[in-house]
């Protein structure tokens, strides 16, 4: 018989013996096990000869843990005037939290929620139907010094009416999506700029109170160390934005924020994309003699021009045109194919929530 252990004290000889092979084995992991560490285990031989032919191995999440999809409206007329066709909506798609574009207006203290009443009444009938809402608010001019007071007075806005709202009405948190890196200039403003997203996060925080604050993520800040040590202190978590078709990039991209979310105790969601993307037009260059691309220098900061036709550069690398192709989109987005969306889900959410981090998929423009 082989047996099963957890490689980190198996190096220790203080193994967390997990069970016996046989075939199809299920094995639970045991309870004392480092969820946040842990990555690895050891299959113990036994003394007499044996053989071992591993067909397949998965880690299976925990049975009964449930977590809700989640979805944006970014129409406040929606839910303002077609309430019973959103939750109708909600309801088919299983979805358990909806981030609302809640409108604001000046009061006289700051901003304040523009029609309390209405929004109170639509948040009692969710709340009645098990869906939380979370306001979505953001841009990225809001990590712009004259934009920041604009920016927690919105904020403070929420807060105040979920200070005089009653419990069913209530906002569960606020979502933020700054996106400060499409900011014109910011490659060359860079450290700066993102120094300025992590202050906003500090006053956000404080001006929160008891809200949840979740950042709006792209997937690709998963190296991004200093903006992800400021989103584990000041946020209570994030929402990635994994806008990708293939299944195996989907899970890629979604695990180094997984992990992150179990090392730092905080909530993550995995977005997906079913909206409509515009044709992109791709062209490949490669170096050459004369181009149609340069690259020369301003001031220190690399430009590529394009020209019309080939020409040789006098003051840097020249690329020639080598092909073209135009992107429709497809990798991106399931905005051609919802239904693929949709059976795809059950396997994503069976796969992410063994990560006790998973908040539920977050579907961006579904139908």
């Amino acid at each position: 018989m082989l047996g099963v252990a957890d490689a980190a004290r198996a190096a220790r000889e203080d193994a967390a013996a997990i069970g016996a092979l046989e075939n199809d084995t299920s094995l639970a992991l045991p309870a004392r096990l480092d969820g946040a560490s842990w990555q690895h285990f050891s299959i113990a031989c036994p003394k007499q000869a044996a053989q071992l032919e591993l067909a397949s191995l998965s880690l299976q999440p925990v049975p009964g843990k449930a977590v809700g999809r989640s979805a944006w409206v970014w129409q406040a007329k929606q839910w303002m005037e077609e309430g019973d066709g959103v939750l109708a909506w909600a309801a088919r798609h299983g979805l358990r939290t909806l981030f609302l574009l809640v409108p604001l207006a000046a009061a006289v203290d700051g901003m304040a929620v523009a029609q309390p009443e209405r929004l109170a009444a639509f948040a009692r009938r969710a709340a009645a139907q098990g869906i939380a809402l979370w306001p979505v608010d953001g841009d990225p001019r809001m990590v712009l010094e004259s934009e920041q007071p604009a920016t927690l007075a919105r904020l403070r806005a929420y807060a105040a009416y979920n200070a005089a709202a009653d419990a069913p009405a209530r906002l569960r948190g606020v979502q933020f999506d700054i996106e400060h890196y499409l900011l014109p200039g910011y490659e060359r403003a860079a450290a700066e700029l993102d120094r300025a997203y992590l202050a906003l996060l500090r006053s956000l925080r404080r001006e929160a109170g008891s809200l949840a604050l979740e950042l709006v993520v792209p997937f690709w800040w998963s190296g991004k160390a200093a903006l992800l040590a400021g989103l584990a202190e000041h946020a209570s978590g994030v929402t990635v934005m994994d806008y990708r078709t293939d299944p195996a990039q989907i899970r890629r991209f979604a695990q180094p924020f997984l992990d992150w979310g179990v090392a730092h105790k905080k909530q993550v969601r995995i977005a997906l994309e079913a909206g409509y993307l515009p044709p992109e037009l791709q062209r490949r260059y490669a170096r050459a003699d004369a181009g149609e691309a340069w690259l020369v220098q301003l001031d220190g900061v690399p430009l590529l021009v394009l020209l019309k036709t080939a020409q040789a550069n006098p003051h840097g690398a020249s690329f020639r045109l080598q092909s073209e192709r135009i992107l429709d989109g497809s990798a991106t987005t399931f905005h051609a194919d919802p239904a693929a969306l949709l059976r795809l889900l059950p396997a994503l959410e069976a796969d992410f929530s063994a990560w006790p981090s998973f908040n539920g998929i977050a579907l961006h423009e579904l139908k």
